[in-house]
């Protein structure tokens, strides 16, 4: 490879990350808008700044995961009579290879919270990946529901 279409390769490669950097913003931003509009619409408030409390006001494992966790996107407020905050939420865990290399790896995944005021067992839905599939196989079932098509594509627990 010549030293011309070597720079050409950097150059087209810069070029990507900057795109996929700036796509992903605006899905961002637009994801906050539309946050935003829906709140407004059900009278809740929202709130797109970073909330690093939210794992210590419940007691949900998936909330204790990692370090540097904090909720974000936050909409609260009573829908009926019941309180209810929904929020984005990001941890990060880290590896370390045979190298000594230290790797961080985001994690992000979003959650509503509704207090029924009963004693109620939470309720985890999540994209359902192959782990999932073989422990199903092996007879550790989640919950199946009528639609086989969405029980395909969610564990629910």
């Amino acid at each position: 490879m010549d030293v011309t279409t070597f720079i050409i390769f950097i150059v087209v490669v810069i070029a990507g990350i900057i795109v996929a950097v700036i796509i992903k913003h605006k899905k961002a931003e637009s994801r906050k808008k539309e946050l935003a509009g829906w709140a407004f619409s059900k009278d809740l408030n929202f709130n797109p700044g970073r909330d690093g409390s939210i794992d210590s006001r419940y007691s949900f494992k998936c909330l204790e995961r990692g370090d540097n966790r904090y909720g974000y996107n936050i909409v609260e407020g009573n829908i009926g009579n019941r309180p209810v905050r929904a929020f984005d939420y990001h941890y990060e865990t880290h590896h370390t290879d045979s190298k000594g290399n230290r790797r961080t790896t985001h994690h992000y995944f979003s959650a509503v919270i509704v207090d029924a005021n009963l004693p109620l067992k939470p309720l985890f839905i999540r994209s359902e990946n192959l782990f999932d599939k073989l422990v199903d196989f092996v007879g550790f079932n989640d919950i199946d529901f009528e639609s086989a098509e969405f029980s395909k594509k969610f564990f629910v627990k």
